[in-house]
């Protein structure tokens, strides 16, 4: 269970029946921006005494193993890939190639269209760099896709699963200098320093 708290920014009306409503779901109303910073801060103050108890408990047998890797060296997609899988969370099937071969063997494993990324260390905007062949549906384009990358950028790739459509977002995490830890949601892709959506 959260502890939830609804906040009206129009001090100056009549809240009545907004209040009952909540009060029927035991939700406080607070009115005023002032009150609700001011709650927003004992709240946070509560959760940072006694949040961290309950979180040990809930911690991922994994996370220790992880924590060290993160804090060693950058972490490669496929490393990635693997962290996230380890939380639970759904990802395309993926294989790491160095060769022609084992990349055309990773594509037939996976099955359907594909996408071949470059692993090349210090590229971080794979798209800018030609660095991503997507929708790749036959061998002959997997190898073509391959040798391009092999011979510009690196004979390292990751072969995944073409994704469905959808609507791309990036997650992270931030060490906000007021709320502590936060998640980062925004749009994904180039739209993360395009539009400075973070």
């Amino acid at each position: 269970d959260k502890p939830v708290i609804a906040g009206s920014l129009f001090a100056l009306t009549d809240n009545a029946e907004i209040a009952s409503r909540m009060a029927d779901r035991h939700i406080p109303l607070i009115e005023s921006s002032r009150e609700i910073l001011i709650a927003m801060r004992h709240l946070l103050n509560h959760g940072r005494q006694h949040g961290q108890q309950e979180a040990d408990h809930r911690e991922n047998p994994a996370a220790a193993e992880w924590r060290q890797r993160i804090i060693t060296s950058p972490m490669s997609e496929d490393e990635n890939m693997a962290l996230i899988a380890a939380y639970g969370i759904n990802t395309p099937q993926i294989a790491v190639a160095t060769t022609r071969d084992e990349a055309c063997a990773a594509a037939s494993d996976i099955g359907g269209p594909v996408v071949l990324k470059t692993l090349a260390e210090g590229v971080h905007h794979k798209t800018e760099m030609g660095g991503v062949h997507v929708n790749l549906a036959s061998a002959d384009a997997v190898r073509d896709a391959y040798d391009d990358l092999a011979e510009r950028l690196s004979p390292r790739v990751l072969v995944a699963a073409m994704a469905a459509p959808g609507f791309e977002m990036a997650l992270g995490a931030v060490n906000d200098r007021d709320f502590g830890m936060a998640v980062m949601i925004s749009s994904g892709g180039i739209g993360v320093e395009m539009l400075d959506d973070k």
